[in-house]
């Protein structure tokens, strides 16, 4: 039986997020899918400290917390969806240091090079308060080989408010429409993509570079402005840095590598540090 992972980013008990997530859920329930939620506040977790020891060695992380087997649990499963509310103009931060600890495992996910499917909630008080929710989110999905295929954004600023507007709860039971179709007809069945709205992973936030070019700085994807509003490329799933190709290229090619750059230069980091410990009294 297909298993459907609900993740969740929100300490609040059947908070906005809450809600969204288990009707998402309970579709794909509907379907004979079998579901879980994982709350990550309940999670015994701490920071990703940069060691890269996972990535150079192929060890275990060194930290001894929850979250190697959380991410285990994560590439078990056949579709994800993530929710969570926005704090400051994002979501919760531990979505971010969940994200950060993706070394540990980026090598699993390159070695199964399997797509699947995945879905975003975001939540937030006010839409203008709204930040890179949508964005932030499926950054964690792609970090870990996930196509975001749907995602939907609700504004709700009290504990499960979201419930007296009935088209929260609608837009909740597509999500698990969409992520039970694509599961059950075996390919991933996109959600409409308006305009001004990154097509990989749904954030509206870009940066603007020199000719008219568009930047999506979560998923790296670049089009251009028109006189109509920002154009994508078509074949945009082949683009963006999550493709297996730039994912290996970033890993083989920069992770990997900054080692050996790093340990013939360490004996003049080292040195200069020294020098810059005694200009400050140290």
């Amino acid at each position: 039986m297909a298993k459907v992972l609900g993740v969740l980013a929100s300490a609040r008990h059947l908070g906005n997020s809450e809600v969204l997530l288990r009707e998402s859920l309970s579709v794909c329930q509907e379907h004979g899918l079998k579901t879980e939620i994982v709350r990550l506040t309940d999670l015994n977790m701490s920071f990703c400290h940069g060691c890269l020891r996972c990535i150079l060695t192929g060890k275990e992380c060194r930290i001894k917390d929850d979250i190697p087997l959380f991410l285990d649990k994560l590439l078990a499963f056949d579709a994800v969806i993530v929710a969570a509310p926005t704090y400051m103009l994002g979501p919760t931060g531990i979505v971010k240091s969940v994200t950060d600890r993706f070394l540990c495992r980026v090598d699993r996910v390159l070695d199964r090079r399997t797509i699947r499917p995945g879905a975003v909630i975001s939540v937030a008080g006010l839409e203008e308060w709204k930040g890179q929710g949508l964005g932030q989110l499926s950054l964690f999905l792609l970090s870990f080989g996930i196509r975001p295929l749907g995602f939907m954004e609700a504004y709700a600023p009290g504990p499960g408010e979201v419930v007296l507007e009935k088209a929260n709860i609608e837009k909740a039971r597509e999500i698990g429409e969409l992520i039970s179709n694509s599961i059950l007809n075996q390919t991933l069945i996109r959600q409409e993509v308006g305009p001004n709205r990154c097509p990989v992973c749904f954030g509206d936030v870009f940066r603007f570079l020199p000719e008219g070019t568009v930047h999506c700085p979560n998923c790296g994807l670049e089009g251009e402005l028109t006189d109509s509003g920002i154009s994508f490329p078509k074949n945009y799933e082949e683009l963006h840095r999550f493709t297996w190709e730039h994912l290996q290229s970033h890993i083989e090619d920069w992770v990997k590598a900054s080692a050996p750059r790093y340990l013939a230069s360490r004996k003049d980091i080292q040195k200069e540090i020294i020098n810059l410990k005694e200009k400050w009294g140290e």
